[in-house]
């Protein structure tokens, strides 16, 4: 087979075709970024995302909330669209007082995540924290109407409604939060919140059983000790109560509330000697707490005194005892 020399029009063609391929080169490049081009460009992105996102929730995990979010900061930046990064990222802005920030970060995961409905439940309770119930429950409704049968969201709806005044419609949608499999024991908790608003000591106490008998007795959350305590105290039930506050006061993480509380139940049980010992011993646990310098000046005063005909052993009994 004899070969033939290139024409001057197939050399040009030859050319022409050979520019066309650098140009489509360059446009590919232009578009998608010099990094697509590599192999494996981007699943390494991919990596290094998964990577700031699992050390990120890590510093989250072990208290370190500047540099988890520093970390997730850079994952949503590398992730826009990833709703579950923003997510863990508005956890570690709330846990630096960020709110607002953390709303916003918010807003862009349920952007992005065609409308979960445990988002609209996370950014409610931060607008419920905020100290904008309406909000809230707006949020809470919206998730409703995507899942009727969300625990999280009836809860919020009825803590929207509680603190709006309307006891009786939070009673109601805690209930039907407490239908639900996915019910936890911090409905009833919720529950024991409500009944203490509409003075209903009994099912308080009632309600707030219920929730203990998922802790084991020294891991009881110290909100439910404390509202048990204020409870048994409304009752008139001091001995009680300082009874069960004592022994609160020897958990490692008694908080200063428990200390006053135990001192007042002593106050109003007529022992002001026990009561001084105990106000003395918080401040030299808690020195320079609020909350505690401002009982030692009621207890200095001697207000806060009931009759003496108050001053009683009290009814027997007591649930958690």
């Amino acid at each position: 087979m004899s070969f033939l020399p290139p024409t001057s029009e197939s050399c040009s063609l030859f050319c022409n075709a050979r520019l066309l391929i650098f140009c489509g080169v360059v446009l590919l490049t232009a578009l998608t970024g010099c990094k697509s081009l590599r192999p494996g460009g981007k699943e390494a992105n991919i990596a290094a995302v998964r990577d700031l996102t699992y050390h990120g929730l890590n510093a989250l995990h072990h208290g370190r909330a500047d540099q988890a979010e520093d970390l997730l900061q850079q994952a949503a930046e590398a992730s826009p669209e990833d709703q579950r990064i923003r997510q863990h990222l508005a956890a570690a802005l709330v846990q630096q007082g960020e709110v607002d920030e953390a709303i916003e970060q918010l807003k862009l995961a349920i952007e992005h995540s065609r409308h979960d409905p445990r988002l609209y439940v996370e950014l409610g309770e931060l607008y419920l924290a905020k100290g904008q119930p309406g909000l809230a429950l707006q949020h809470a409704m919206v998730a409703l109407k995507i899942d009727r049968q969300m625990c999280g969201a009836w809860i919020l709806r009825g803590q929207c409604e509680r603190e709006q005044g309307d006891h009786r419609a939070a009673l109601a949608s805690f209930h039907r939060g407490a239908t639900f499999e996915c019910a936890g024991p911090d409905v009833q908790f919720e529950l024991a919140r409500t009944y203490q608003k509409m003075q209903r000591p009994l099912q308080t106490l009632t309600a707030l059983e219920m929730y203990s008998e998922n802790f084991a007795a020294d891991q009881l959350p110290m909100a439910a000790v404390m509202l048990n305590a204020e409870t048994l105290t409304n009752l008139k039930q001091y001995r009680q109560a300082a009874e069960y506050l004592a022994s609160a006061s020897r958990r490692s993480d008694a908080t200063s509330d428990v200390w006053v509380g135990l001192s007042r139940a002593q106050q109003l049980l007529g022992d002001q000697s026990g009561a001084q010992l105990t106000a003395r011993s918080a401040e030299h646990k808690f020195p320079g707490d609020p909350v505690i310098a401002a009982w030692v000046q009621t207890l200095n005063s001697g207000a806060d005194q009931p009759p003496a005909a108050e001053r009683t052993a009290a009814l027997p009994g007591g649930i958690f005892q």
